[in-house]
């Protein structure tokens, strides 16, 4: 076993220990990136066709090799002890449900100027095409020049995280099954179980995170009754030795929740200073 941090953060990267195994850290990308043509340069342009413009960008969503590797470094300098060669980094379970192209005006105000879905799966590629108005291509241009703030790209995503979530039937119900004298079939087995509920000589707990859906409640506690009305008729017969004062049925169950979570980028931060009017093109 490797004695892995809980959390760790590098570059921008969330990691996390996996909550199935003690050697895997899992990674949540940091800021999004533009997607690269062959000659690495990022695939963004605008292009000016009077009296129009469009901006066109392609990006994604990704941890690189190189950014892994740099992980791997930053782990090993915290803990000189850590087996780093054991180490597991593995992608969290996280989703895209959509991806927003932004634009910061003059009042401040963010523009949605475009959304759309990712590819669904790792690196999680998105392509916007859109048409500018006169201060919309003057604002891109500056963004591209460098000037912070003004063109952004965010990732809408969620976080899948595993919640316990358990259901208990607790009480005494000795005299409800003295007095029941026997339990024919399954339907006195349910009135006996109602009537207890009634009497409050049983309860019904629950444990786990409050965000769990209603419906989920719903059908472990439904089980829960089940297995209640099933322990109910072995004890009628006699064929259980479970206590009757000490009556409990558990039901539990692993719920994966989603946890929303935005991961933003700044189109200025693509390029290095004034690099970016290469990606600009007038046409006629």
């Amino acid at each position: 076993m490797t004695n892995l941090p809980e959390q760790f953060d590098y570059a921008g990267i969330h990691c996390y220990r996996s909550p199935d195994d003690p050697n895997t850290l899992l990674y949540i990308p940091g800021a999004p990136m533009p997607q690269h043509s062959a000659d690495e340069t990022p695939m963004i342009s605008l292009m000016t066709f009077a009296p129009f413009a469009f901006l066109q960008v392609s990006v994604q969503w990704v941890v690189f090799d190189e950014e892994l590797d740099g992980l791997r470094a930053a782990l090993a300098q915290r803990d000189p002890e850590l087996n780093i060669d054991a180490v597991r980094l593995a992608l969290a379970p996280v989703s895209v449900e959509r991806v927003a192209l932004e634009l910061t005006e003059a009042d401040d105000r963010i523009a949605e100027l475009q959304s759309t879905h990712s590819s669904g799966m790792p690196p999680f590629t998105a392509l916007f095409n859109v048409q500018l108005s006169d201060a919309q291509q003057a604002a891109v241009a500056s963004a591209l020049n460098g000037r912070a703030g003004v063109l952004g790209v965010r990732y809408h995503a969620a976080l899948a995280t595993p919640q316990r979530a358990e259901v208990r039937l607790v009480g005494d119900v000795a005299r409800d099954l003295t007095e029941a004298g026997g339990l024919a079939s399954r339907d006195d087995a349910t009135t006996l179980l109602d009537a207890a509920v009634e009497a409050g000589h049983l309860t019904t707990n629950r444990s786990g995170a409050p965000e769990v859906p209603a419906e989920r409640w719903r059908a472990l506690e439904a089980q829960t009754r089940d297995q209640a009305i099933d322990l109910l008729l072995r004890m009628a017969a006699g064929s259980t030795g479970a206590d009757a004062t000490h009556f409990e049925v558990v039901v539990a169950d692993t719920v994966l929740m989603r946890q929303p979570l935005e991961r933003v980028s700044d189109v200025a931060d693509w390029f290095a200073p004034h690099s970016g009017l290469d990606h600009m093109q007038v046409v006629g």
